[in-house]
């Protein structure tokens, strides 16, 4: 079994040390120069652990602190460094085996920390031997120095009663090591088992997009149909006003706002323009309306328009001949027909006109 000793200190460049065990027998005393740090930790524990590390002087050496720190243990020292008389009283019972000043240094600090607190020790150590717990001495002791306890009663019963608790089981590194191996085994599975199930899902998003896109195709097919079936519609219904007008001995007007190739043909293609009489007030491009062979162009403006280059008659005429009828302009057919009478007898006298000119000029 694992001694508790009390170790005493006197660095320098002659490094002394002395150990006693708790019961106050000298187990070792010895001085050294040069004494390598590793040499005095090697020396200290081939007798024991140490509890207390003493050095004679306040304050302490770094030196000690250190090796205390290292220990893990408490570190002793005087209130006042130790007189040369106090050091001869405290080692006067081992003085024979003291060497040098050294060596008494170290002993004198050694013996000073055993018997400040040799009553402590006695004791804890009865009071553990009684619960058949000795074994936990040095834990005990280091805790009550280190944590300056004075009721040794409840610190003992404290520490045996955790004893007898059933000790929580350590893992094993290798066994700590599989239980991870086997966590992530098994995220694994349930991440490709969700991989799987998310695979599955996005196929079926995509046939699902692949379906909207197809309706929506054919909603998009089917609100082109409808909107071509009510302009079909609209353009039934006007040709069928247009042959009411007819009946009541009118000619329909095809109204335009302004003449525009694309709306030409959209009319052509609804109402056919061809051999119809189209009303409009601008005369701006005019000559577009060459493309659809209509019979005659109506207009109120007073813009005087080159006909030479049209291939159909142009008629002025004045607000008061176009009406509406059934929502649609028109002009009475004999109106329209005299007004088609003048424009051709005026084109005609222009060109007979035109043609002597150049007679003459020949």
């Amino acid at each position: 079994m694992i001694k508790n000793v009390i170790v005493g200190i006197d660095p320098g460049t002659t490094t002394a040390i002395a150990i006693l065990d708790i019961e106050g027998k000298l187990l070792y005393l010895h001085s050294k120069r040069d004494w390598k740090r590793e040499e005095i930790i090697k020396a200290i524990l081939s007798f024991g652990r140490p509890i207390i590390i003493a050095t004679d002087v306040n304050p302490p050496p770094k030196s000690v602190e250190k090796l205390a720190s290292s220990f893990g243990c408490k570190i002793f020292y005087p209130e006042i460094s130790f007189s040369v008389l106090e050091k001869q009283e405290l080692v006067k019972a081992f003085v024979y085996k003291a060497k040098n000043e050294h060596e008494i240094d170290a002993l004198a600090a050694c013996v000073k920390a055993w018997k400040r607190y040799r009553s402590f020790f006695t004791r804890v150590s009865y009071l553990l031997s009684k619960k058949d717990a000795s074994e936990l001495f040095e834990e005990v002791i280091k805790k009550l120095l280190k944590e300056g306890k004075e009721n040794v009663e409840s610190i003992v019963e404290k520490m045996t009663r955790k004893r007898e608790e059933p000790e929580e089981r350590v893992e094993k590194p290798k066994e700590k090591g599989e239980k991870v191996l086997e966590e992530k085994e098994k995220k694994l599975e349930q991440a490709k088992k969700e991989l799987e199930i998310l695979t599955r899902v996005l196929s079926k998003r995509k046939a699902e997009l692949l379906t909207y896109k197809r309706i929506k195709l054919s909603l998009e097919e089917l609100e082109k149909c409808r909107k071509e079936l009510e302009e079909l519609k609209r353009a039934n219904n006007i040709l069928k006003r247009f042959e009411r007008i007819r009946m009541k001995k009118f000619e329909p007007l095809v109204e335009l706002e302004s003449i525009n190739s694309l709306e030409l043909e959209k009319l052509d293609k609804l109402l056919g323009l061809e051999n119809r009489v189209v009303y409009c007030n601008s005369l701006s491009n005019a000559n577009v309306l060459n493309n659809f062979g209509i019979r005659a162009l109506v207009t109120e403006c007073e813009e005087e328009i080159n006909v030479a280059n049209l291939e159909f008659p142009v008629i002025k005429i004045e607000k008061e001949f176009i009406q509406d009828v059934d929502g649609v302009k028109c002009v009475k057919e004999d109106k329209l027909e005299s007004l088609l009478a003048e424009v051709r007898k005026s084109g005609l006298i222009k060109w007979l006109e035109n043609y002597r000119k150049r007679k003459e000029n020949y």
